[in-house]
């Protein structure tokens, strides 16, 4: 029984499903990651521990779930695995822990798992797709609940938006992970690291998300003649794509949120112009030029463009990348110091 228990905590329990994946550095697709991550919760039990970018924390995860093609991590299920105590006051000390609620868990529409080893601790990054509300709602099935019911909050920090509903007599505490950046990690027990560095980790891997994008660009010229068009527009289009992501990765990290609500609307100008009015000197490496520059591989201008372009804007993004990372280090290291 111990032998078990210390295994199922273990960094072994992580590294010997890995291994058995032959190293994967990422795993893609819903399908595919969900059957991993159900093996995974076959070998722990579940007792391991989930890190939000937020610095929210879950202690063991109960069950994982698959429903509508989104993942359904369960922190708390107290309908399954009741509080079972008798003495009043701890039963009103978990009351208000927890808020009443029946059940705790994330929900996502998971892109990929990526791998990250250290020392050989084996960390677990999770990217989701974009989810709106109104779609998490569907998936809830809390669509048609009256407002009373439910409780939105999208405040509740910038990557995520917290939903508590109440659906058949039972109470819901929802963490929608609604971007498409590292939101959140998986690690073992065993040697845990502190929940800081998790966040420092997920900010690290989105900003590296956004290089390795941007070299798959320049590998693909290096194969492309001087006239192949086609292949130097889609180079050019995938740089563009990699600069408005994270641009818009910046805003939410920096607390501007961003100026459009729905995430495909914000556009190169408009992030520009809301930098800006945050007296933000990234605008200063965005510039009107740059975005003009940019936004031509999106159109049919009527015009062909050369591998030398293309080069010439994929070294801008990562300046704007290597700038965005030294803020984002310069930040970390002035909370720390308070």
């Amino acid at each position: 029984m111990i032998e078990r228990l210390e295994y199922i905590t273990s960094e072994r329990a992580f590294s010997d499903l890995w291994i058995e994946y032959e190293c994967p550095d990422e795993i893609n697709g819903v399908q595919e990651c969900y059957l991993f991550l159900s093996k995974l919760m076959e070998r722990t039990e579940g007792y391991f521990v989930l890190d939000h970018f937020s610095g929210a924390s879950y202690d063991h995860i109960q069950r994982i779930e698959m429903k509508e093609e989104k993942l359904f991590i369960y922190w708390k299920d107290f309908k399954i695995n009741p509080i079972d105590v008798e003495e009043q006051e701890l039963k009103e000390l978990l009351s208000w822990m927890y808020d009443n609620s029946t059940f705790i868990y994330t929900v996502c529409d998971i892109r990929k798992l990526k791998f990250f080893e250290s020392n050989g601790h084996l960390f677990i990054l999770f990217m989701p797709n974009v989810i709106s509300v109104d779609e998490t709602k569907k998936v809830l099935s809390v669509q048609n609940l009256k407002n009373e019911e439910v409780e939105i909050d999208e405040e509740y920090n910038s990557f995520e938006t917290k939903i508590r509903f109440v659906l058949e007599g039972k109470i819901h505490d929802c963490i929608i992970s609604k971007f498409p950046f590292y939101s959140f990690l998986i690690q073992p027990k065993e040697n845990v690291s502190v929940t800081v560095y998790s966040t420092e980790l997920l900010k690290e891997n989105t900003l590296i998300e956004a290089q390795n994008r941007l070299n798959r660009a320049l590998e693909t010229l290096s194969f492309t003649e001087g006239l192949e068009y086609d292949q130097i527009n889609s180079a050019g289009s995938l740089a563009r794509t990699v600069l408005e992501s994270i641009i818009k990765y910046y805003c939410l990290y920096s607390k501007y949120s961003l100026p459009n609500e729905s995430y495909g609307h914000n556009m190169l100008g408009n992030l520009r112009k809301h930098l800006q009015k945050n007296n933000d000197e990234i605008a200063k490496l965005l510039s009107n030029e740059l975005i003009k520059k940019a936004n031509q591989f999106s159109h049919d201008t009527g015009k062909t463009h050369t591998i030398k372009e293309v080069e010439e804007l994929i070294e801008a993004i990562n300046d704007i990348i290597l700038s965005i990372h030294d803020k984002i280090k310069y930040r970390s290291r002035a909370r720390k110091q308070r």
